[in-house]
Formats: structure tokens, sequence, C-alpha cells
């Protein structure tokens, strides 16, 4: 693949850290699975996501700061309960065992920079929550 641009440092940008960029910063597998459950007022939700390995050179941009990254799995849960017609409380967890993508190395991250940019699921650990839902009905 060939990217013609006008000036050299463009043209460096564009054949190391940006093609990879382009190319390998998303991982070639990703997968979900979901289980759902409904027992007359009660409701659960548990679902495992998995995001393959990847590799970036960012923030460098070089092609001697590349850096390949392991896949992870994250698990979602939420448990729901219709109090009444009409009204339905949530808890739940995002990422509920708090994994995080594997830290940049100091050529990439500057040593400011813990966490890949690139990362397919984020880098800000678990987050909990709770939902209320008024469905009018």
């Amino acid at each position: 693949m060939k990217i013609l641009l006008q000036d050299d440092y463009h043209c460096k940008l564009a054949t190391h850290g940006g093609l990879l960029a382009i190319t390998k910063e998303r991982p070639a597998w990703r997968s979900t699975v979901t289980g759902q459950y409904k027992h007359g007022a009660w409701n659960g939700m548990a679902r495992y996501s998995y995001y393959g390995k990847y590799t970036s050179s960012l923030y460098s941009y070089s092609g001697s700061d590349v850096q390949n990254y392991r896949g992870k799995g994250l698990v979602d849960t939420e448990l729901g309960f219709a109090l009444m017609q009409g009204f339905k409380l949530s808890v739940g967890a995002r990422n509920i065992f708090d994994v995080y993508p594997d830290g940049m190395n100091e050529g990439n991250g500057f040593d400011i920079f813990p966490w890949p940019p690139a990362s397919p699921f984020g880098y800000n650990g678990r987050y909990l929550y709770t939902r209320v839902e008024l469905t009018g009905r």
C-alpha cells in the first residue's frame, strides 16, 4: 500500500505509525456472549466481552516504538426489580473485575500516559451504576 504525501515529515508518519494505526490498532477478534434472565419482577443480565490482541505505536507514531498488547476479557452484570408497574430500579457494573489494558512503554507514553489510547475497551476500569426506568404503563 502506498500513500503519497506532500513532505518528508508526513511521509514518515504515514509509513511508520500511521499505517500501523490504520491496519493493526483494532483487534482482529472480538466476541460477546450475553445471558438474560427474567422471573416475575426480577431481571438480570451477565455479559462477557473478549477483545483480541492489537498493536500500536501511539503516541510516538514511531516504527521503533511498536508495542503489542494482549487480548483481555471484560464482564458486565446488571440486576433489576420492577417495584410497580411502570417503575423499575436496576443496579449494575461494567467491567466488574476492573480490567485495564496493558501499560504503555516509555517510548509510547513518554512516561506520562499509563494506558494506550488505542485500547478497544477504554482505560477507565470498573463503572458502577444505578438506573431508574419509568415506562408510563
